[in-house]
C-alpha cells in the first residue's frame, strides 16, 4: 500500500490527477484485471471478480477511496472527445 501511496504523492506533484481521481483509477484497475484476464485464459470470471472485490474491499478497509468514481474532467469549450462544442 506505501507504493501505491508514494506513487499518488508523485503524480499529485507533477500532474493534475488528485488523489481521489487516482484511487478512482487504481480500483478501475483492479476491476478491469479482474474480468478482462480470465476472459483472456478462456475461463470464468466469477472467482476472479471475487478475488478483486476482495482486493477492493481490503483497500477500502486500509482507508483508500478505490471505490469512488470521479467524472471526467472536460476543458470548458470541448467534448469529451475534443470536438469542439459550439454556441446555437
Amino acid at each position: 500500500m506505501s507504493s501505491l501511496t508514494a506513487i499518488a504523492s508523485s503524480l499529485a506533484r507533477c500532474s493534475s490527477i488528485d488523489s481521489r481521481r487516482y484511487w478512482g483509477l487504481v480500483g478501475e484497475s483492479v476491476l478491469g484485471a479482474a474480468t478482462h484476464v480470465p476472459l483472456l485464459a478462456g475461463i470464468g470470471g466469477t472467482d476472479a471478480g471475487r478475488r478483486g472485490q476482495g482486493l477492493l474491499d481490503a483497500f477500502v478497509a486500509s482507508g483508500a477511496p478505490v471505490r469512488s468514481r470521479v467524472r471526467p474532467w472536460v476543458r470548458p469549450g470541448s467534448t469529451l472527445h475534443g470536438s469542439v462544442l459550439r454556441s446555437r
